[in-house]
């Protein structure tokens, strides 16, 4: 396996494929991971969800790392909408999802054992083409994506995640709260992108994909063929999305 990061991070240390094993049932593009076998298995809890005094503490060493590295961090996902329409957390999150550039993969590689060998993270999960390490400290689970520039638009999770060009090329530096922290270029289309126009309302509990689904074709099929079509054709290809998932969960 050719990976800068497993090659780093998991150096004598035993892991194994998320292909093996069922670790998220809404995610099936986990199964290009690898986790951290003996840290797993102590875990053996999913996530809980954020506290918030602590996960500010763990964002705090985490951002002084990156500076100290000269590496750019930024919110992205459900982090940045948090920070964008709540001013925070939101309250049913159970992780943190940063940001950076893999360009600077060998300098991540640098700040990550710092992190891990003198701030006690644990590197739990690994993305095995290089773009997503997953830390563990006190319950709070990081998640750091390493998006890297494909020209139009930056990728990270071997181009699950594609994010506009014009999004990642620059940054927006926001309060959130009392660190100064940095979001998407023009975040709120960013965040239309990723959520749909109605990101502004909260939905409670996980973000799944088959929902994901079901907003992005009925964003596509609404102006050509009206909300009451676009929107029993959005159920369908949810539906089809959930039975797709079910039916890899059986054969990883």
């Amino acid at each position: 396996m050719n990976s800068k990061l497993i090659d780093a991070l998991f150096k004598e240390r035993v892991y194994y494929s998320v292909r093996d094993k069922v670790y998220n049932k809404e995610g099936s593009y986990l199964k290009d991971f690898v986790l951290d076998t003996e840290i797993m298995q102590d875990i053996g809890i999913p996530p809980k969800i954020i506290d918030v005094p602590v996960a500010l503490r763990e964002l705090t060493v985490i951002k002084k790392t990156f500076e100290e590295f000269h590496l750019p961090i930024f919110f992205m996902f459900g982090t940045c909408l948090g920070a964008i329409r709540e001013k925070g957390f939101i309250k049913h999150d159970k992780d943190i999802d940063i940001g950076t550039y893999g360009e600077n993969i060998d300098k991540i590689i640098l700040a990550i054992l710092k992190l891990r060998d003198e701030c006690q993270f644990k590197v739990t999960k690994l993305a095995v083409d290089d773009t997503v390490i997953s830390l563990l400290k006190d319950a709070v689970v990081i998640d750091i994506h390493l998006f890297h520039n494909c020209s139009s638009y930056w990728s990270s999770c071997n181009n699950f995640f594609q994010i506009p060009y014009h999004h990642l090329s620059e940054l927006t530096e926001i309060d959130f709260l009392g660190i100064k922290m940095n979001v998407p270029n023009y975040v709120e289309d960013y965040l239309e992108y990723q959520y749909g126009s109605n990101w502004q309302i909260p939905v409670e509990g996980f973000y799944s994909y088959p929902n994901r689904a079901k907003r992005i074709s009925n964003k596509i099929f609404a102006p050509i063929l009206g909300s009451k079509v676009a929107g029993f054709i959005s159920n369908i290809v949810s539906w089809f999305v959930k039975k797709l998932q079910n039916f890899r969960r059986k054969f990883r």
